[in-house]
């Protein structure tokens, strides 16, 4: 896997030709086609669960397909792929005094595809990661 900063990068999945399934196209860009369910599971470790998944535009919906709990520290949630172009945030927080080897792990998947798991690593200083995804409908 190649480096981006603290943020693993792999774009493996985009070297396919086909349309079918949700592939990478960029880091943190993606294209699924239309109608496709589209699976973001977010997961912290070592660390208290904390993250927040932003809003979706109105007319897509975002399922809870798993909650979090004390004992299972990983949020998973999916949409359905619009006609449009999507964007949203997820923030990942951390405690001040986050331990050694603290992370979140994300992945997203659809079609079949996954991309990830990736980690995400406190910033020094900074308590909470924003990261911005972009979806594009597949042509």
């Amino acid at each position: 896997m190649n480096k981006r900063g603290i943020f693993k990068l792999d774009v493996s999945a985009s070297s396919g030709t086909t349309s079918a399934g949700l592939h990478a196209i960029g880091v943190d860009v993606f294209e699924a086609p239309q109608g496709e369910a589209v699976r973001v599971s977010v997961q912290a470790v070592n660390t208290p669960y904390n993250a927040s998944f932003g809003d979706l535009p109105t007319t897509t919906k975002w399922s809870i397909v798993q909650p979090t709990s004390p004992n299972q520290p990983t949020e998973i949630r999916e949409f359905v792929m619009p006609n449009d172009d999507l964007h949203f945030e997820i923030l990942y927080r951390f405690p001040l005094d986050a331990q050694q080897g603290a992370h979140y792990s994300r992945t997203i998947s659809g079609g079949g595809q996954s991309d990830g798991p990736f980690d995400v690593a406190p910033i020094p200083y900074f308590q909470t990661v924003t990261l911005s995804y972009v979806f594009h409908p597949a042509k």
